[in-house]
């Protein structure tokens, strides 16, 4: 299997404490500073923040976040009760996915790694490679 190499988005935040305190204490990453920016990971997931230059430069990116369950990611986000949390979107033949919007603007996209074999019946997500509701 052939390695790849992680992927760490560029996103820029109107002010760095704001946005660690968001990453930090509402969706559970860990943050360190950098030389110019600050880091948040969680799990295989990073992102990199620089200060933007103005108010201009900050939000309205999107970015795609792969996450090996995203079912339980999303379930923990429900339970921390964050605002712009979607619910959990299923497409055939496609990931699992919900998106959140942070304090800057940007769209955070969580994809599951897998295709979904899922569809809601009745209102509530049937999962049929497992056969059971979640």
């Amino acid at each position: 299997m052939v390695q790849r190499a992680p992927i760490v988005p560029i996103l820029f935040a109107r002010d760095f404490h704001v946005t660690a305190r968001f990453y930090q204490d509402v969706l559970g990453f860990d943050v360190s500073s950098a030389n110019v920016g600050m880091l948040a990971t969680r799990e295989q997931m990073s992102l990199r923040f620089y200060l933007a230059n103005n108010h201009t430069d900050a939000g309205g990116l999107s970015v795609i976040l792969q996450t090996p369950d995203v079912r339980e990611l999303h379930c923990e986000y429900l339970q921390r009760e964050v605002s712009t949390l979607s619910r959990l979107r299923v497409a055939r033949h496609q990931p699992l996915k919900f998106s959140i919007r942070d304090t800057d603007g940007n769209n955070l996209l969580f994809v599951g790694s897998r295709p979904s074999l899922s569809v809601y019946i009745d209102g509530e997500l049937q999962d049929h490679r497992y056969g059971a509701n979640q």
